[in-house]
């Protein structure tokens, strides 16, 4: 991608957060602007992303979380997006990290707290990756253990990681 993105100020936090559910069977999302850029003359706006995507998987409903970052105008729809954590940092600016990653837990919470399904998976979007990038996922498992999940790491193959949450008792 040709675009160079500028930090936006740090947003009042929520406020500039927006939520998508069309409803059970579909993919829940938030979405929170992290930068801007222009393109011959249109602003284009870097989000950070978050869902909770339902699929069938032999026979049962399984749920998987999965965070981005989406790029497009506002008036459009996205231009691009990607899961990839070496495009992200190519592409989000150095003084929007912090935010970025503030905003990847705030939403994580918020997607929890209005659809918080009995069991779910995450996985690595690349393998091997290095254990700093791999804090970001911890940090994601202490919000969903705080939000009353149990974490169960599942088997690792070829290189990615995976993790099942299964909601507690109550």
């Amino acid at each position: 991608m040709d675009l160079q993105f500028t930090a936006l100020t740090p947003s009042k936090g929520a406020e500039s957060d927006r939520l998508t559910d069309p409803g059970p069977s579909r993919t829940i999302f938030l979405m929170s602007p992290l930068a801007t850029a222009s393109n011959q003359g249109a602003v284009i706006w870097l989000h950070l992303m978050v869902e909770m995507a339902p699929f069938i998987h032999e026979g049962h409903l399984r749920h998987e979380y999965r965070f981005c970052l989406v790029w497009g105008p506002t008036t459009a729809p996205r231009l691009g997006h990607t899961y990839d954590s070496l495009e992200a940092a190519r592409i989000l600016p150095p003084d929007a990290r912090p935010v970025a990653r503030k905003a990847l837990h705030r939403l994580t919470a918020r997607l929890l707290a209005h659809r918080s399904p009995p069991s779910f998976f995450m996985t690595t979007a690349l393998p091997h990756l290095p254990e700093r990038a791999l804090r970001k996922y911890e940090e994601l498992c202490e919000i969903f253990t705080s939000s009353g999940y149990d974490i169960a790491p599942m088997v690792h193959k070829s290189g990615f990681r995976d993790w099942e949450m299964i909601r507690n008792a109550p």
